[in-house]
C-alpha cells in the first residue's frame, strides 16, 4: 500500500506517549499517599482528572434510554447551535446566527476541518510557540506550512500584533502582473497628445504601453506596443489568482477594450496580441520592509559575490537599481585595493 507523502511532514503525535508514562508513574509508589508519596495531578493532554458534571451524565443516560443514538445533522443539532448562540449573546452581547455555528467532536474535529477549509498547499502558517503539537499537524495535513513564532507568558502565549507584522516585513512579496505585446501593421490614431515612448493612459487599470521602436526615431508604420497591467492586490496571492483565473480571451477583450479609449483604431491595425502572465513579476512595496533585517542582510556581501538589484530597497524602480549596480562596485573595487599584491613566480 503506498502511503501518501503528506506522512513524511507530520511528526509522531508524543503527547498520547507522555500520557502513558505519567499513568504508569502515577501508580507507582512515588504517587501513593499510602507508601509515603504525592498524587499526581494530570495536566498534560488538557483533559481535567474528573469525570463529567452531573448533569451531563443524566443527559447522556436519558439520551441512551430514549434510544436517541442516531446521527445529527453534519453541523450539530439545530437547538445545541441556537443555545450557542444564545450563550454568545448572553455573555459578550453579540449575535450569532445558528448557521454559522458548527459542532464536532472536540476541538480537533474543528481545526482540522477549519485548515482543510482555509490553507493551500504552499502556505504559511503563523502559530505560537509553545503551542499544542497536534494544531500544527493539523496544518502539515492540508499542505501547508507551520511557522513557529516565540510567544512567552508576556503575551499570555498568544501572537501579537507587533510579532505577526515583523515577519510580514521580513520577507519579499512579488506582485503579478499581466503583459501583452501587440503587433500593428500602422499606428493607430491617437485623441490628444500623439504616441510617445511610455504612453500613459488616465483613470486605467494599466500602466498602458511602452512603444519599443519610439526611441530610435521610428514612430509610423508597424511595430510593437508592450502593455503592462499589475494586479494590484493588497494580497499578493490574490493578485495571481486573478490572473490565472482569466483566459486569453478575457485579457485581450480587457486590453483592447482599456486601449480603444485613446486609439479607436486599434482593432483594425492589430495584427497579433500576445499574452504573458508573470506570477512574480516586481516586488512589491511593504511598510517596515526598509527597516528589515532580511533586507540589510541581503545587502552583505558572501564572499567575493556583491549583490546589486532594486529589490534590496523594496520597490522596482530604475533609480534604486542603479544605485545598488553602483554600490556593489564601489564595494568590489574596495575589496579588490585591499587584496595583496599577486606575485610573479617565474619556472625554472
Amino acid at each position: 500500500m503506498r502511503l501518501a507523502a503528506r506522512l513524511d511532514r507530520i511528526e509522531p503525535f508524543y503527547v498520547m506517549e507522555c500520557a502513558k508514562a505519567a499513568e504508569a508513574l502515577a501508580a507507582s509508589p512515588a504517587c501513593d499517599p499510602a507508601a509515603g508519596g504525592e498524587p499526581m495531578i494530570f495536566l498534560n493532554i488538557g483533559e481535567p482528572d474528573f469525570t463529567a458534571p452531573p448533569q451531563v451524565i443524566e443527559a447522556a443516560t436519558r439520551c441512551l434510554a430514549e434510544g436517541r443514538t442516531q446521527y445529527t445533522q453534519a453541523t450539530g443539532d439545530p437547538r445545541l447551535r441556537e443555545a450557542i448562540a444564545g450563550w454568545y449573546a448572553a455573555r459578550f452581547g453579540v449575535a450569532v446566527d445558528p448557521a454559522r455555528i458548527v459542532v464536532t467532536a472536540g476541538a480537533s474535529a474543528a481545526l482540522q476541518l477549519a485548515c482543510l477549509a482555509l490553507f493551500e498547499p504552499g502556505d504559511e502558517v503563523l502559530m505560537p510557540d509553545p503551542s499544542y503539537p497536534c494544531n500544527r499537524h493539523f496544518v502539515a495535513a492540508a499542505g501547508a506550512t507551520a511557522r513557529l513564532l516565540p510567544a512567552g507568558p508576556g503575551a499570555r502565549f498568544q501572537l501579537d500584533a507587533a510579532s505577526v507584522d515583523r515577519v510580514a516585513s521580513a520577507r519579499f512579496t512579488y506582485g503579478a502582473w499581466m503583459v501583452a505585446n501587440l503587433h500593428v501593421r500602422e499606428r493607430p490614431t491617437s485623441r490628444g497628445v500623439g504616441e510617445c515612448w511610455d504612453n500613459v493612459l488616465y483613470d486605467s487599470p494599466s500602466l498602458g504601453y511602452v512603444s519599443a521602436t519610439h526611441q530610435l526615431g521610428r514612430d509610423q508604420g508597424q511595430g510593437v506596443l508592450t502593455y503592462y497591467w499589475p494586479l494590484a492586490t493588497a494580497d499578493a496571492d490574490t493578485g495571481r489568482q486573478h490572473l490565472f483565473d482569466a483566459d486569453y480571451g478575457t485579457w485581450r477583450d480587457a486590453i483592447v477594450s482599456d486601449l480603444r479609449r485613446a486609439h479607436r483604431n486599434l482593432p483594425d491595425v492589430l495584427t497579433r496580441l500576445d499574452v504573458f502572465r508573470w506570477g512574480h513579476a516586481m516586488i512589491q512595496p511593504r511598510v517596515g520592509r526598509l527597516g528589515a533585517d532580511l533586507r540589510a542582510g541581503l545587502t552583505t556581501a558572501l564572499g567575493g559575490v556583491h549583490f546589486a538589484h532594486s529589490d534590496l530597497s523594496g520597490i522596482a524602480i530604475f533609480e534604486e537599481a542603479f544605485f545598488h549596480g553602483t554600490r556593489a562596485a564601489d564595494e568590489v573595487v574596495a575589496a579588490l585595493a585591499t587584496q595583496p599584491a599577486a606575485t610573479a613566480v617565474e619556472a625554472g
